[in-house]
């Protein structure tokens, strides 16, 4: 087999197979190019997904006549300091982005440099260059692609669905959006305007007009924003409350240097700052940014440069966790108004209504209403037939009896439901006294009664809160255990017979590593032979724990992912689990007094707005909600 040099055209063809394998990619490559043209306006249009069109254009720098032809040339870029490679300071920097696309379309580009008195056009069909030519051009530069993998078709059989396409396309435009706030953005899709955002001049914290239009309202209602500084890295941005999470992680917007990332460590720091927050399967709502120095993060270790790798892992972890923690701390005793909006439509104003017909139906009155309503009808008839009056006068006193006995059981049975609720909350002498205290100190304010032995009701002057007695407790338990463990409080329990665990040789040899790290959870540990592990003692709140089983999920946990984190998810879900089961249970009778101390208790202990399974401990009815439910508003 003769060994030849691939001729250019081939070995553009190939490298579009990495760079450009989507329409998507195509969006994404020109649009960067625009933004690191130090563009104000770009403008993006597709047709049928991309397949048939795409044009992007800006008002940016523009190309020169005598850059125009070079710049379609593979490796030609005006990015990169050779000389300093590892400080890119801008999205593009490889210069394979315009020739990989020109060999697999039919592609224009028309451009206006800045001061230029003329614009110039240039075609290129499969690889292959026209002249240059005169054209009409405001500054800046106008990119068109046609017929996308004419020379590849194979490539098509390969695209997804045109809507997939589209929608693949609105999503990247929105994360850009989200990244540069300081540039607008129109798509244009099917000739169709599906996205249009205006420049700001704030920055993305001091504005949300940008957040409020890609995100929506609601995302910012239910958002805390945060910003934390560390050495040379600065973490910003907006992070949900945990009780405002998602099934998927597509609401994770993550941006390193106005760059758009899809990275694991960023991936499991999120993940770790919401331990124990919110449960196993969602997934926070976050718009995070993070500016570092370009020499400590390196760009350049994936194609379409969305992976990054950092110098120091665990220091951009530990700031990210602990900044969203802080931020997620400082709100506490917020709850997701969307928790609030679901309990507003789950009350039903027309019980009453049913209520009365079923009494009246039950206590056989339902001749008498055919009556009453027969003498309204003849109401007009009494001036002209005064001896009608008589009958009338009957049938209205009849009416009046319908109406008293009816209110007067429904009085009745609510008489017999509050005696229940006052029997529930054992109601004490003080109470009176302790409602005309003034509330603004108390957030979640003063208990009124028990529902279901379960539901506190608590009464607020600007509202009413319902809490879930066990779920609050959960939360008030695991925060306690926590801070024993901070303050090195944690007692260990030494084990009357060692527990010998078998790991293989790897896996002991990877955990005996760890030894020293897992000693400040409780645990102490020494090697047995050359596969096992001696384990001495645990932490004495882990009564009852399966030793072998629990050090042998810690011991795959280092193998797979050396990271103590994931030992520390592991080790809480096991504290989630006790602070579950030692706390209040629901059906528990709790009086006046207990249920005014468990809302003091989740009013002063972190992050209490949450249970350790991630459900909501409490929801919260301003008054406008409760006027909403009456259509007081």
């Amino acid at each position: 087999m003769t060994i030849r040099v691939l001729s250019i055209n081939t070995i553009n063809k190939i490298a579009a197979g990495e760079v450009i394998d989507r329409p998507l990619s195509i969006v994404k490559e020109l649009t960067e190019n625009s933004i690191d043209a130090q563009s104000s306006e770009i403008s993006i249009e597709i047709n049928r997904g991309g397949r048939n069109f795409i044009s992007v254009i800006d008002n940016g720098i523009g190309i020169g006549r005598e850059e125009l032809e070079i710049a379609l040339e593979r490796h030609a870029t005006s990015k990169l300091n050779e000389d300093d490679i590892n400080n890119i300071q801008f999205l593009g920097f490889r210069g394979e982005a315009l020739p990989s696309i020109a060999s697999v379309s039919k592609m224009k580009i028309i451009s206006k440099a800045r001061g230029a008195n003329d614009a110039w056009e240039i075609n290129v069909s499969g690889g292959q260059k026209s002249q240059i030519k005169p054209a009409s051009q405001l500054t800046g530069t106008r990119i068109e692609i046609r017929d996308l993998f004419f020379t590849t078709p194979a490539r098509l059989k390969f695209l997804k669905s045109e809507a997939s396409e589209t929608s693949a396309c609105i999503e990247l435009v929105n994360k850009l959006a989200l990244s540069r706030e300081d540039i607008s953005f129109r798509l244009i899709a099917n000739e169709k305007k599906i996205i249009e955002t205006k420049s700001q001049i704030g920055s993305i914290l001091e504005l949300t007009s940008r957040i409020e239009d890609i995100l929506g309202k609601t995302f910012i209602e239910n958002t805390v924003k945060f910003s934390h500084e560390c050495d040379e890295i600065k973490v910003y941005g907006y992070v949900s409350i945990p009780t405002f999470n998602s099934a998927t992680s597509v609401n994770q917007h993550v941006f390193i240097n106005k760059r758009i990332v899809r990275d694991k460590v960023l991936s499991i720091a999120i993940r770790a700052a919401y331990r124990n927050l919110i449960p196993h399967n969602r997934f926070p709502q976050v718009a995070i940014y993070l500016d570092i120095d370009p020499q400590f993060v390196d760009v350049n270790v994936h194609p379409t440069k969305a992976e990054v790798r950092f110098r120091d892992e665990q220091k951009v972890k530990s700031i990210i966790i602990d900044a969203i923690r802080s931020a997620i701390t400082a709100s506490n005793l917020r709850s997701s108004t969307e928790v609030a909006d679901n309990a507003i439509k789950l009350f039903k104003p027309e019980t009453a209504f049913n209520t009365n017909q079923e009494i009246i139906k039950q206590t056989g009155f339902t001749d008498l209403i055919r009556n009453h309503e027969a003498a309204l009808g003849k109401e007009a008839l009494y001036k002209k037939n005064p001896n009608d009056h008589q009958k009338a006068s009957e049938k209205n006193h009849e009416a009046k009896y319908i109406s008293d006995f009816v209110a007067k059981k429904m009085l009745q049975n609510n008489v017999t439901h509050n005696s229940k609720l006052a029997a529930e909350t054992d109601k004490s002498p003080d109470v009176e006294l302790q409602n005309t205290v003034d509330d603004t100190e108390y957030p979640l304010g003063f208990a009124k009664c028990q529902i279901d032995k379960t539901y506190i009701v608590a009464e607020k002057s600007d509202g009413l809160i319902l809490v879930d007695q066990h779920a609050a407790h959960e939360r008030i338990t695991l925060e306690r255990i926590k801070q024993q463990l901070k303050e090195g409080n944690i007692a260990s329990q030494m084990l009357l017979i060692p527990e010998v665990v078998d790991l293989g040789q790897v896996m002991t040899e990877r955990i005996v590593e760890k030894k020293q790290e897992l000693e400040r959870f409780g645990v102490s540990i020494e090697r047995n032979g050359i596969s096992q592990v001696l384990v001495r003692q645990v932490p004495a709140i882990l009564q009852g724990l399966n030793v072998s089983a629990f050090i042998t999920v810690i011991a795959e946990n280092i193998y797979l992912f050396d990271d103590m984190d994931l030992i520390q998810d592991k080790i809480d879900e096991v504290w989630g689990n006790i602070a579950c089961h030692s706390s209040i249970r629901a059906g528990r009778v709790l009086n006046l007094e207990e249920m005014n101390g468990l809302l003091r208790e989740i009013e002063q202990t972190p992050l209490s707005s949450q249970c350790n399974h991630g459900r909501p401990t409490f929801i919260r009815l301003d008054l406008k909600d409760i006027r909403k439910i009456f259509e007081r508003l």
